[in-house]
């Protein structure tokens, strides 16, 4: 009965040591999508900075009229969501060829004010992209493997968790149903030690009478 008293208390102890370590490494998993959000927002910033620097100097010169004003913003929102998606790793070249084509002929016109810095604008893209590709994804890209590989340990120790739960109810009923199994037992034993003995007294009375 100690030894099964012991081993229940070894088991509560493992429990417990497996849920604080369970809650750590869900703490650490949530800081790792913190920081990787966060460059991503940095990736985001460091691609597209040049651009924006050398539009808002040469603002005035590229919005002469209220035209094109509109499709310089225009054009500007769609190349920001086209540098969204690619700073999240969702720009991918889509299955018809002619798409790349229209998209760029679309942004082309939109930006016509401006295409005649275009290798300048182009030179500042390229910078900004040289920026992103060494100081930020090269540790965002390691973050994400970091957060993947964390995200399947966590999946197999709640896997770990509820089978040791499992085994533990399993354990814990078990002791239960033996120790009422051998409490039943005992009183059992002892009522029939009981009732022989009284039928050992009536039979040697009976026999006293008859004598």
């Amino acid at each position: 009965m100690k030894k099964t008293k012991a081993e229940k208390e070894t088991l509560r102890a493992e429990k417990e040591t497996l849920a604080e370590s369970k809650a750590r490494a869900k703490k650490e998993q949530k800081k790792l999508k913190s920081l990787i959000i966060l460059l991503s927002i940095c990736s985001f910033v460091t691609s597209i900075l040049p651009l924006i620097i050398a539009l808002a100097v040469h603002w005035n010169e590229y919005v002469k009229t209220r035209v094109d004003g509109v499709k310089l913003a225009t054009g500007g929102v769609i190349v920001v969501i086209l540098f969204i998606f690619k700073a999240l790793g969702r720009l991918k070249m889509p299955a018809r060829r002619i798409v790349p084509y229209v998209v760029a002929l679309v942004i082309c016109w939109l930006l016509s004010s401006v295409l005649n810095d275009l290798v300048f604008l182009l030179a500042l893209a390229c910078l900004g992209e040289l920026l992103d590709m060494f100081a930020i994804q090269i540790v965002l890209k390691r973050k994400r493997e970091k957060y993947q590989t964390m995200k399947q340990a966590n999946a197999m120790t709640d896997e770990v968790e509820s089978r040791f739960k499992r085994i533990l109810k399993e354990f814990l009923g078990n002791g239960s149903s033996g120790s009422k199994g051998s409490s039943g037992s005992k009183g059992s034993s002892g009522s029939n030690g009981s009732s022989g003995s009284k039928e050992g007294t009536s039979s040697s009375t009976e026999r006293g009478n008859d004598r």
